[in-house]
């Protein structure tokens, strides 16, 4: 087998020669501005400012920075940006004037420490801009979201109403001292109603560990504030009590929190995972809101916002479209506030409005944003490492990689340029999806924009689905399985009385209008009907012999069945087949570079699938999932081995269509390495299909997706 040539080389760096940086320098430096100085001079004086030149990418570090303690960082000196103009008048045609303040530092440029408020068009810009301000800013940023279109009750089951009442929840009673709220959020989001501070908590429960309480009492009061008593807590608003636990859902939390109790006294409050019932995070403290009073709609958002927020309107333009757009789609318009209302409502607050060209009558200041985009660096690897050199010069360079594997990539790739050996390269673990450059100074790059490679941002939804259940969904006439006796229908549950106690019973109809009855203790006598036929089967006959003559030639067909597949499977066995390598570096390089973080039984199922190559003997493995599960993911892990290994790796699909995503996916999800990958469709010319084969013959081409034209008798691997 011929060995794989490494592309590329890694040259270690002197760890004297480093210069360790931060994506917090970057924002030092954007406090030191003099378009920073002038928009707090602004806000200061309870002016309104409108910043141009503010594309998609420089809105984050704008946030970051405007949202910075004032107690938060030294002085820093540093001498003003001549590249930033400030036009006095709102209105006015730029005249040029350069500023000539000098930015002190971070606190000299920071405003007042109240809430930040930042608005955009669309909720996945405001999530992620609450990621990239997160990163930048060393803080959690949290999202308003739109509000669910249930009723109000059902409302309490949605992902979107636990996050809206914890932003509420945030801004009601955040600490001045010690942090300053980041809330993005989008206008239809704030177009609908909240309740007020007064009702949100007017009737709230706080519990502290150590402290006492009454347990009938709490009880009442949670029956009382719209709780619901379960058996086993599964959505917001519901409660389970079992001796001395006392688990609850709020409905601002996303985890429910379980109480335990040593008589009155609270040991402990613990968030627990539904399914599993294990404990993920201990709390000291925890505050009970009302569950009806918590989706009361009787207030706005702004009521929380206190008199000194700032309020950052991104595209004004834009943000008033997608909210008409929202008014236009959505099913009972009548419940939201106009867009222009809504809006009419912030005029109070300190305003910054942000845009890539500000409108002919902008409101106050204008000021000119100096960060600059970088996306004219990179995109081809062999050049990456010069055109760092090229279009960084002298100026330090922090990079951004989503993880530890694609940080030890970057780091092979960048490793002969002159700013890793001078170093003047810092590579971060970072979600930082956009990079930014800094005039004369710093530059900020990603790993996404250096490779070309988008990186998706998962978003956990919570929906009202419980786990299920064997009769939770039962509904009468639906046929079921007895064990002993066959098939039956199930007509509902009764209550019968034996030895003077009553205990609810299954009811099974059978042949001839028969009717048993099972006690739930004896449910896994009961399974539900998979027919293998559209046709309604016969009944089963009670004390007849066709169930269990049917049931004696189930068991010898499974046993026929089983000693075919024995048959087959040693027949398998027997024949030789390929053991590939261990992972290589290259492996756990691309393997460490998936986007997403992997599920349990993803991760099960790339373990097996590797233990099976690794074996000398063909695999024989189906990958079963729904769609988006993750099962690409696993079929290139196996590819990539096959050819880090030496082989050819066919993949054939069903459709031309999905022959052409899958293509596209393979060749972004591999950008970084030297194989060379080609399709065999509908899609691909006559020419471009000859030269596929011919490279498939010669060993050139690694990775072909197809359809039926892979299994052609021309193909020669």
């Amino acid at each position: 087998m011929t060995q794989r040539r490494a592309v590329l080389s890694v040259r270690k760096q002197s760890d004297s020669k480093k210069k360790t940086l931060a994506l917090a320098d970057f924002i030092d430096q954007v406090a030191d501005l003099p378009a920073l100085s002038a928009i707090c001079e602004s806000l200061q004086e309870h002016q309104q400012v409108t910043v141009e030149g503010v594309w998609p990418g420089a809105l984050s570090p704008l946030v970051a920075t405007l949202a910075r303690s004032p107690n938060s960082s030294e002085p820093n000196g540093g001498e003003p940006d001549t590249n930033a103009t400030v036009s006095k008048q709102a209105g006015d045609k730029d005249t040029g004037t350069k500023a000539t303040s000098k930015a002190t530092s971070n606190g000299g440029n920071a405003i007042a420490a109240g809430p930040l408020l930042v608005v955009t068009s669309q909720l996945a810009e405001a999530e992620t801009l609450a990621g990239e301000v997160a990163e930048l800013l060393g803080q959690e940023c949290l999202v308003f979201p739109p509000g669910t279109e249930e009723t109000e009750l059902e409302s309490l089951a949605q992902q979107e109403t636990a996050q809206r009442l914890r932003v509420l929840s945030e801004l009601y009673g955040y600490d001045r001292s010690r942090y300053r709220p980041v809330i993005a959020t989008t206008l239809p989001a704030m177009m609908l109603a909240v309740p007020k501070p007064q009702t949100l908590e007017g009737d709230k429960q706080v519990l502290k560990v150590g402290g006492r309480i009454r347990l009938k009492e709490t009880k009442s009061w949670l029956e009382k504030s719209g709780y619901h008593a379960t058996s086993a807590v599964q959505l917001p608003g519901e409660y389970a009590h079992r001796g001395g636990i006392l688990d609850v859902y709020p409905p601002d939390e996303s985890l429910p929190v379980r109480i335990e109790l040593f008589d009155d006294e609270i040991e402990s409050l613990r968030t627990f995972d539904i399914a599993s019932q294990r404990s993920i995070e201990r709390r000291q403290e925890l505050q009970l809101l009302a569950a009806d009073g918590s989706v009361t709609q009787d207030g706005t958002l702004v009521d929380y916002l206190p008199e000194n927020s700032v309020v950052v309107t991104h595209e004004l333009r834009a943000i008033l479209a997608a909210a008409e757009a929202f008014l236009a789609r959505v099913p009972f318009p009548e419940r939201f506030d106009a867009p222009a209302a809504c809006l009419k409502t912030l005029g109070d607050f300190n305003r910054v409005f942000t845009a890539q060209l500000a409108d002919e009558g902008y409101a106050g200041q204008l000021v000119q944003f100096p960060l600059r985009s970088v996306e004219r660096i990179g995109g081809d690897l062999e050049r990456l490492a010069a055109d760092i050199d090229a279009e960084c010069g002298k100026r330090p360079v922090v990079l951004s990689a989503i993880n530890e594997g694609e940080k030890d990539r970057l780091t092979e790739l960048l490793a002969t340029s002159q700013a890793a050996k001078s170093g003047r390269v810092s590579i971060v673990v970072s979600q930082l999806q956009t990079g930014f450059e800094m005039p004369k100074q710093m530059f900020v790059l990603t790993a996404g924009q250096l490779l070309r490679r988008t990186h998706v941002r998962r978003i956990t939804r919570r929906t009202k689905s419980k786990p299920i259940d064997t009769f939770s969904d039962l509904r009468q006439g639906d046929l079921v399985v007895h064990l002993s006796h066959g098939i039956g229908v199930y007509r509902g549950t009764e209550l019968l009385e034996k030895n003077g106690q009553r205990f609810e019973h299954l009811v099974l109809e059978f042949d001839g209008g028969t009717k048993i009855f099972v006690p739930s203790s004896k449910i896994e006598l009961v399974q539900r009907y998979v027919g293998g036929t559209k046709s309604r089967p016969k009944l089963a006959k009670i004390g007849g012999a066709a169930w269990a003559r049917q049931r004696k030639a189930a068991e010898r067909a499974v046993q026929d069945m089983a000693v075919e597949l024995l048959e087959l499977q040693a027949r398998r066995n027997s024949q030789p087949g390929i053991a590939f390598a261990d992972d290589s570096v290259w492996q756990n390089q691309f393997d460490a570079s998936f986007s997403y973080v992997e599920t349990p039984d993803q991760l099960s199922a790339i373990d097996a699938v590797k233990g099976d190559m690794l074996r000398s003997r063909p695999m024989d493995r189906l990958i079963c999932g729904d769609v988006g599960f993750g099962k690409t993911e696993v079929a290139m892990r196996a590819a990539f081995k096959a050819i880090d290994s030496g082989y050819q790796v066919a993949v054939l699909v069903p459709t031309t269509v999905l022959a052409e995503q899958h293509f596209k996916t393979f060749r972004e999800r591999m950008v970084e390495f030297p194989f060379d990958i080609e399709k065999l469709s509908r899609f691909a010319t006559n020419k471009e299909q000859k030269e596929t084969l011919k490279g498939i013959a010669s060993g050139r081409v690694d990775i072909v997706v197809g359809t039926h034209r892979i299994a052609s008798k021309d193909m020669k691997f």
